[in-house]
This record gives C-alpha cells, structure tokens and sequence, in this order.
C-alpha cells in the first residue's frame, strides 16, 4: 500500500477528456503538495516493451522452489497460475519465467484482466510467443453455490486453453490475488512464494552488499511489505542512503506512526470530524470547512465517535459530547493538531486559507485508522454524509471524493463498492455518477489495481441498470480505456450494439477516448483500426442499416474530439505523431465524407483539423496537409470527387473564422482534387 496511495496522490496533474468537462485534476484535490510530474499510466493489456521485460530480468532475485516448480510446469503445460497476495513478486515473477522460456528475444504479451477460459481457448496465439494475464478476475463459468456443478468444466475449460496453447507452441501465465474455491487438476496452481530479503538485497548491491546493511533493513522491515518497495530500499541503499533512513522513506512508517499515535490517544469528537472531513475532501476553504464538519456532526451520533477497540475516542468516559455542548473548532486549535494544518493558497489575484493534513501521507494512514478503528454506525453517518454532500454541482469535490474512494478501497473494498454501486445506479444525480467514475480512474493509476476498477465497469456495463451502463460509458472513456484500450473499445462496443438510448452515447464516447488516448500518448489507433474493422461489416442500407449510422457516429466523435493537452483536434495531432497510420485515418474520414447525412459534419472537422496543422506554421505542416489531402481523395471513389469539390466550395464559402488558414487549405484542397480529376480524364476508358 505504500507505494499504491503515492500512486493516487500523484494524479494531482493528470488531464482527462470527459462527458461532463474537461477536467484539470489540480494538486489541490488530493492534497499535495509537491508539484513532482506525474508518471502517466500506460496501457496494461498488449505487447509488453523489450525495455519492461530487461528491466525486470536484470538483478532478479529467484524466489527459489516456487520459480523451480511453475517454471517446470510451464514448459511441460504450456501454462500455470501464481496465486497469493499483492507484492509478493508474481507479476516480475511472470515476465521472467516466460523470457526464460521463449527466450530474451521473444515477445510477451499482456491480455486482459477479465478475459474468460473460453476466450482464451479461442484465441489466436503466435507461435514461441508468452502471453500473461495479471491479477485475473473471472474465469467465465458459475461459481460454487449457483445451483451447477463447476469442477468438470472448469477442468474442461482449463484443457481446451492447454490444447490451444500446444496446437500454436505458445506459453501463458495467469497471477491470481486469491486462489479460486476449486483448483481445477488440469492446470498446475502454484502459490508465490517473495525471495528473502537477504538475496534481493545481495542480488540487487552486488558486491557492495553489507552484511550490517542486511540485518538492519530485515529487522526494520515490517511483517507484510511489497517486493516493489524492497526494490526501490535497494536502489536508495546503492546511492548511500543508511538502512534505516532508506527502509522509513520508503514505506513512510513515520507517517504511519504518527497518525496511529494520534488515534491511539483518543481524539476527541471535534479532532475526529475534522480529520474525517480532510480525509475526504481535503483543502477546503475555511468557511466550507466548518460547513461539511457541522454537517457531518448533525448525522454522525455521539455513541458513533468511539473507536471500535475500546470504545474511548469520543471522551474519557467514553461517550463524545453532543453537538450543541461543543465549542466551535477555532483557528487556534486547528493550527495545534497534530495532523491538520491551515495553507495559504493562491486564487487567482488573492490568497485564501484552506484545511489539509500536515503531510499529505497521512491521508491514507487516516483512512486506514478509521476503517479498523470505528465500526458501522460511524460509517453509515459517513455515507449520508456524503451522499448529501456529493450532490453539490462541483466537480473539484467529486475528484476528492472519487480520489478518497479509491485510497479506501486498499483497506475495505466492500465499503467503496457500496458507494459506487449506489451512486452509478444515479443515486445521487449525475454528480454520484461522476464520482463513481473518478473513483475508478483513481483507482487505474495503481496497475495492480485496474483488474478491481475494470471488473466493476464491466458488472455496470454487462449487468447494471440503464444508469449504470451510462457509468461505464464515462469510465471506459478515460483512465480506464487508457489503460484497457482494446477492451475498452470493445466494451464500449457492445453497448452501441445493444441499440436502445446508450447506442449513440457508447458511439460518441469513442471519440472522448480517442482524444483521451492521444492526450496520454497512448494506442489510439486500436480506435481507428475498431471502426475500419466495424465498417466492413455493416452496408448503408439493408438490416445493418441502423448499425452502419452508429459505427459512423463513432467515426465523427473521433475525428471532431479535441485533444485534452492542447484543445486541437485530437486527430491533427495524431496524424503529427503517427504518420504511418494517415492511411487509416483517411480511409475512416472517406466513410463518413461517402455518406451523405454525414458529409457536411465531416469535411467541417476535416477543415478544422488541417487550420490546426497549418496554425503550427512551416513547409512541414503544409507538406501534411497535402498528404491528408491526397489520402483522403485516394480512399474516395472516382463518382464521389466532383461532388465532394462542390460541397466543399460551399463549406468554404461560409466558413469566416480563421480565414487565411481556410484559405490556404481550401486551395490545397481544391487544386489535389482538380489533380486527381485530370488524372481520371487521361486514364483510358
């Protein structure tokens, strides 16, 4: 968990492409206070980078039997399962032993988190290629206790994955957090097992490994840690830094004490609002402060503020004042707890005071005490509470509430479960449906927790309301699709095809990821491809007529979207960035311009996108608009350019802003369609 709410925290900077708005994700919301770049997430599914799978082999530090045993199994099966829980090594573990196995010039690729047996039995696979499956959440057949049987066919199923792998001489590995009810006899299940702490740290120092620095990090270390942070002990160790010093940096146990102190001693009524308040919605202005803690005190009854193990948080004698005895909380004393400090923040042309914790690490730890600490009646108040205060129209506070959803979710899943399926159900407006999804995008900047994010938006998507299926059109179109793109792109999918009221949005919101995609630097032509791939299937007219309308409204979302980092078109700076895929791109715009209900929608964005690659001025940019240019003519039918010079005059002629731009564009335009116009007339008939 160390590492995985610095994760969260550092969101502060990220930009997302959504429904409701462009939102900028300012350090404010989480509280930090450090202005250190984001590192931005990646997709999780697709071919893993040489890179990735070096880095992860270099120095590894074999558990010893365990690796012994699975990596037999996968040369004579052809796959395995590492089951146990988080930060054992599983996934390092994984990657190395296929390397191994495929050798270090292979290629491992990472497939979806709820991919299903029967999926992966049907599956194309290259031949001498790993594939992986991190974290799996659903195997795809009734559990225990559904009313069937499931043994057989889970060995059923599990044997036709081996025969497919055999057939093609390809090797899988599937991690598991939790081993199923049953283990299937088919596949070998071998539970993870970490290295010791001495090899990691005598593979990781090499010769420079001291026999003190080893029993000093050992005994400072706590029972249950990840392997990631004993990684990032042995990097500050190799750069100088004392055992000590490196082990409490890492895991923050400073923090941890502190905030574990502080509830320890039993904070009284007012301390305890006030840090809940902080823990959910942090750097307040003052006035709004005192608001959310006076709201909160009318919900939350005197008994519910005592701690579960002894019952003495509220007072000595155990029971909390009530709220009419109590003083206000002054600024005095606010600036005196040990875990609440009031900022100065800049606004604009002034300053104002807003309430955060003293170190934005205590966020988590406060989480932490108060979910193992005080009992269901303390969070029942807590979830009035912020059911009523999610309904106000201000999307700061729902990022708050969705990043402090996403931290609780590492110390009580089911509590943030409760939440989430409330409020995208439309419990609580639009504004608990947002919420719910900025919870799960929270959730996704943490790539061990994506596989729990992506199995809720798929059970509102496949199984949910209609509101929920509007939710996960919004989750799948941001930090969800960015890090599950191809998933994403067929869930969304899915929806479009049920053709009832989510058809146009599901469609619409391919051009929300795309944007979003091009933002992260990350697979938008997984999109592109995905609509190509939909535009064979369908005909214009006919029984497919219908299907055909929405794989176009999805082609127009994608080539209208504005990118989130600049606010241009998403797709001119794709096309910068991807000139391989202008092919592509063209072949997608000709479908939409062939069309005539679309044609005008579509030469507009197409006006728009080639200003914007004009606007950025050189021969260059103007040598990138004749390429779209000639591309686009190229993929269009000989019949359709006369008529396409006509509709494009007119656009030109109505079209004022930017004028010098439009001017230049039209002329490139209009000269390679009389080109291609002239060379049709020379071809013989």
């Amino acid at each position: 968990m160390s590492n995985a709410h610095a994760t969260a925290a550092q969101a502060g900077k990220a930009v997302y492409n959504i429904f409701l708005d462009r939102v900028d994700q300012r350090g404010s919301v989480l509280g930090m206070a450090s202005a250190e770049r984001i590192e931005r997430g990646h997709a999780v599914t697709g071919k893993i980078s040489p890179a990735v799978i070096k880095e992860a082999a270099a120095g590894y530090a074999s558990p010893g039997d365990c690796y012994e045993e699975a990596s037999a199994h996968l040369v004579k099966d052809h796959a395995l399962v590492l089951t146990g829980r988080r930060g054992l090594g599983k996934r390092t573990g994984a990657l190395v032993m296929l390397r191994d196995v495929i050798g270090s010039e292979g290629t491992i690729v990472a497939l979806p988190p709820s991919i299903s047996l029967k999926e992966l039995a049907e599956r194309k696979y290259n031949q001498g290629c790993g594939y992986v499956v991190f974290d799996r959440v659903d195997d795809g057949l009734p559990r225990a206790g559904s009313g069937r049987s499931t043994g057989s066919e889970l060995d059923h199923a599990w044997l036709a994955v081996l025969d497919r792998l055999d057939h093609f001489g390809a090797f899988l590995v599937v991690t598991m957090i939790e081993e199923p009810v049953r283990v299937p006899d088919s596949v070998r299940h071998v539970p993870w097992a970490p290295p010791p702490v001495a090899t990691v740290l005598r593979t990781g120092l090499g010769e420079h490994a001291r026999n003190e620095d080893v029993e000093a990090v050992r005994d400072a270390l706590p029972a249950e840690f990840a392997m990631r942070d004993l990684g990032r002990i042995v990097e500050r160790l190799a750069a100088g830094q004392a055992p000590a010093e490196a082990v409490a940096e890492v895991l923050d146990e400073a923090g941890r004490r502190v905030v574990h102190e502080w509830f320890d001693g039993g904070p009284g009524r007012e301390q305890l609002l006030a840090v809940t308040v902080i823990a959910f919605v942090s750097r307040l202005p003052e006035r709004r402060f005192e608001l959310c803690v006076r709201l909160l005190d009318g919900i939350l009854s005197p008994a519910r503020t005592e701690a579960a193990s002894d019952g003495t948080a509220g007072s000595e004698s155990g029971t909390a004042s009530p709220a009419g005895d109590r003083p206000a909380i002054t600024q005095d004393r606010r600036r005196n707890e040990t875990l609440v400090q009031v900022l100065r923040v800049q606004d604009g042309a002034s300053t104002r005071r807003v309430l955060a914790f003293a170190e934005d690490a205590y966020r988590p730890y406060v989480l932490e005490e108060l979910t193992t600490g005080y009992g269901i009646g303390f969070w029942d108040s807590v979830r009035a509470w912020l059911n009523l205060l999610v309904l106000e129209k201000d999307d700061e506070l729902h990022l708050g509430i969705g990043s402090a959803l996403a931290l609780l979710t590492y110390f009580d899943r089911d509590e943030t479960e409760t939440y989430l399926e409330e409020w995208s159900r439309g419990g609580a407006g639009w504004q608990g449906q947002a919420t719910a999804v900025y919870a799960l995008w929270f959730l996704c900047l943490d790539e061990a927790m994506v596989p729990i994010a992506q199995r809720i938006a798929d059970d509102w998507a496949g199984q949910g309301t209609a509101e929920q299926r509007h939710t996960a059109i919004q989750a799948f179109a941001g930090e969800l699709g960015v890090r599950l793109p191809q998933l994403g792109a067929r869930r969304l999918w899915q929806l479009v095809l049920q053709e009832n009221r989510h058809s146009e949005p599901a469609a619409s919101a391919f051009g929300e990821l795309f944007a979003t995609l091009v933002a992260r630097d990350g697979d938008a032509e997984l999109l592109v491809e995905h609509l190509l791939a939909q535009l064979a299937k369908f005909l214009p007219i006919g029984s497919s007529q219908n299907r055909y309308r929405l794989t176009l409204v999805g082609v127009l979302s994608v080539v209208h979207a504005r990118s989130a980092r600049t606010g241009v078109p998403a797709v001119a700076e794709y096309l910068r960035d991807r000139p391989d895929r202008l092919a592509a791109t063209a072949e997608l715009w000709a479908a939409a311009i062939r069309h005539r209900p679309c044609r005008r929608s579509a030469l507009e964005a197409l006006l728009s996108a080639c200003v914007a690659m004009i606007r950025r001025g050189g021969t260059e940019n103007e040598r990138e608009v004749q390429a779209l240019a000639d591309a686009l003519i190229g993929a269009l039918p000989p019949e359709e350019l006369e008529p396409l010079k006509t509709d494009f005059g007119v656009l030109l002629t109505h079209t004022h802003s930017n004028a010098v731009r439009v001017r230049s564009f039209g002329e490139i335009m209009l000269a390679a369609l009389d080109h291609a116009a002239a060379v049709l007339k020379r071809r013989p008939q």
